[in-house]
């Protein structure tokens, strides 16, 4: 899907933050978000999932998330809301042979640890 950046700036595209440990997420990695998923049940525990793009393995030979560092999400129409938090409990590579690797982050509330 192209960007518009008309619907951008008129609030009609979701925004979103992605912190870890406290730290935002910079540019130069959230540029290779491909989906990003919040999952919040009042019964089961939430889930947060992150794929990303890894043109030419360059988040390879970067560090910026690991299982156990703590992962907050905020998004919305405009204005920025908290989402939720998770552990990272998984951080999986993909590497197709024909395609562009992947990085799959998964994370869940601290909910997880109590089962």
């Amino acid at each position: 899907m192209a960007f518009d950046e008309q619907a951008y700036r008129f609030g009609m595209a979701p925004e979103y933050a992605i912190y870890v440990n406290g730290f935002e997420m910079p540019e130069e990695i959230t540029q290779f978000v491909t989906r990003l998923e919040y999952e919040n049940t009042d019964q089961c525990i939430d889930k947060i999932q992150i794929d990303l793009a890894n043109p030419d393995f360059f988040l390879s030979e970067r560090k910026f998330v690991l299982p156990g560092n703590t992962i907050l999400v905020y998004g919305g129409y405009g204005k920025l809301e908290y989402l939720g938090a998770g552990i990272v409990t998984n951080v999986k590579m993909d590497f197709p042979a024909d395609g562009v690797p992947t990085i799959q982050v998964t994370a869940y509330s601290k909910d997880y640890f109590l089962t």
